[in-house]
């Protein structure tokens, strides 16, 4: 049986990957580090005891703690000595790369491929920004010798980080978010019973961030405001209540991001406070529960910015008909421009869409249906196989890379 570690766990994305692997007969791993973020370890994400999981570990180092990690690392190699495979993300590709430990597979998340390899010295902070200088030559050198690359070229931030280090990538997502558990219907959380008293229920679950600007790091976009651009759902719920026939349409929202506080006054300034539910930062186990049983699903409406993210994911694999603007997915590789994901970016194209259901609840119930038939096919159960033929083949002859026409050939209708 083919034997896999996948290290790091960025959004619980490895853990989702893991669980798929081991589905189809795959041995995977998953390796943990410890305390980085409470939502970014297992528990988070199943309702299954993970302390009963024996494939689930825990890497006794974080990467903000480099001198610990510089004396344990030396046992990195013995770790990871009986698998066939290695799959990496996040600071680990450092550290792989300075035990001299070959990544078969790497998946970047974001900032591990546009700003970790780039970090240099400063003289401000000699110390730690020498360790960081450092750090980034092997996270560059880890990622440029990786067998495999995963990222997206269509968002000019991933491209333009890919050129800079010479690395070329023909697939283009993995297997993030784990549905199955859905299937479950013993599962019941109460926290959600009153959804079940609303006749039309929009979600809005990414980061309240419509005020705020970007990330600084991110300088192709750093003269944009906040990048989800929540206020135009916000906006677009008040105006679709002044002519609804719904009798108890319901607005939810998280406490999670830079701009919340903004969006409760401005949900007070437009006195719509008894159509919102508040709802506290969550794990991504108790946010598809609710997700599921929701009319619409509601992600980023930043101009020239389609947001595809965790938070899309999570609505296709629920199956809820989810509203996103698709600008700028300028990649024929990017698998989500095949979705059924409906596009909007203007608060007025938002509401127009609310009537439309309202008029035509059929042609959206069927959008839903599709976006879960498409999930599973395209980006959760039917990519895993496509990466299990991939692993496959990588662990029968190590010197196959991306460059192999084999490869290519197995995410050629990705």
């Amino acid at each position: 049986m083919l034997k896999v570690a996948l290290i790091d766990n960025m959004n619980n994305s490895f853990f989702a990957f893991t669980r798929y692997l081991r589905d189809e007969g795959v041995d995977a791993h998953l390796f943990c580090i410890k305390g980085e973020n409470s939502h970014f370890e297992p528990h988070a994400d199943t309702f299954k005891d993970v302390d009963t999981l024996d494939y689930i570990h825990f890497l006794p180092f974080k990467p903000s703690n480099r001198l610990k990690l510089m004396i344990w690392r030396p046992s990195l190699k013995k770790l990871l000595n009986d698998f066939d495979l290695i799959i990496a993300s996040g600071g680990a590709i450092g550290f792989l790369e300075l035990e001299n430990i070959t990544i078969d597979l790497v998946i970047p998340y974001g900032s591990d491929l546009y700003a970790n390899p780039f970090k240099t010295f400063n003289s401000k902070s000699p110390i730690s920004s020498a360790i960081r200088a450092y750090m980034a030559e092997h996270q560059k050198k880890g990622l440029q010798k990786a067998r495999v690359m995963v990222m997206d070229r269509g968002f000019t931030l991933y491209r333009t980080a890919l050129d800079k280090l010479q690395i070329k990538s023909y697939i283009s997502a993995s297997p993030m978010v784990y549905n199955r558990e859905l299937e479950d219907t013993s599962i019941h959380l109460r926290e959600w019973d009153f959804l079940d008293d609303h006749d039309f229920i929009v979600f809005n679950h990414s980061r309240q961030w419509w005020k705020s600007k970007v990330d600084a790091q991110l300088e192709d976009f750093e003269t944009y405001g906040g990048a989800k651009r929540n206020d135009k759902v916000i906006k677009a719920f008040a105006e679709f209540l002044k002519t609804t026939r719904f009798k108890k349409p319901l607005l939810v929202l998280f406490e999670y991001g830079p701009d919340y506080q903004a969006s409760k006054e401005l949900i007070h300034d437009l006195k719509i406070e008894g159509q919102i539910k508040w709802m506290p930062i969550s794990f991504r186990k108790n946010i598809m529960y609710g997700l599921s049983k929701a009319t619409f699903a509601t992600n980023a409406f930043r101009e020239n910015l389609a947001g595809i993210g965790g938070v899309s994911n999570e609505a296709l694999a629920c199956g809820v008909a989810l509203i996103n603007n698709m600008q700028g997915l300028d990649s024929p590789a990017m698998i989500f421009a095949s979705s059924a994901i409906i596009h909007a970016v203007t608060e007025d194209e938002i509401r127009d869409i609310f009537i439309d259901y309202e008029n035509n609840p059929e042609k959206y119930k069927a959008i839903a249906k599709q976006s879960k038939k498409w999930f599973d096919d395209t980006a959760g159960r039917g990519l895993a196989k496509k990466y299990v033929k991939l692993l496959t083949l990588l662990a029968s002859d190590k010197t196959i890379t991306q460059e192999d026409s084999r490869v290519r050939e197995i995410f050629a209708n990705q």
